[in-house]
């Protein structure tokens, strides 16, 4: 009986060591597998980041890339421009708000038109309408404020300072 059991320990210990050994070379198997996926999606990442820079050379050298770039530049200079106007019209405004403020205080733009001179700085002997204008408009060229108090109103009626 003890032959029997020693003989049964002795199959059971050489069966664990073969599934042991078994379990390992397949261990080392998926090791390798994992490492050489690893090195291929390392690879293809590098080809990914190369297509992509290629693609983006590509789209800008296309048309509708240097049309985008030259539409980008173009909206960047208008909006610029845009902001220039409209800082030089606010600080047209508030000079043009101080002169109806206070008419004879020398903060005026001295080279403000006075109704007597040319736009060129020339004197006009008669003081005549300047041709394609409309001097009738109180406050456009005379330098006394028009009826409305503190506005003066371009020669077409449509522009209020």
């Amino acid at each position: 009986m003890q032959k029997l059991t020693f003989l049964l320990v002795v199959i059971t210990l050489a069966a664990v060591a073969g599934l042991y050994v078994d379990r390992q070379q397949r261990q080392e198997i998926s090791q390798t597998q994992v490492e050489e996926l690893q090195l291929q999606i390392a690879k293809l990442q590098q080809e990914v980041s190369r297509l992509n820079g290629k693609v983006t050379t590509l789209d800008k050298s296309s048309v509708d890339g240097i049309v985008r770039e030259a539409n980008n530049a173009i909206l960047d200079g208008w909006q610029s421009l845009v902001s220039s106007v409209e800082e030089q019209l606010k600080k047209a405004r508030q000079e043009a708000k101080k002169a109806l403020e206070d008419p004879q205080s020398d903060t005026a733009d001295p080279d403000a038109y006075d109704g007597q001179s040319q736009p060129n700085g020339e004197a006009d002997p008669d003081n005549k309408p300047v041709p394609g204008t409309d001097n009738s408009q109180p406050g456009w060229g005379d330098s006394a404020p028009h009826s409305s108090g503190d506005q003066l109103v371009s020669p077409d009626g449509t522009d209020r300072i």
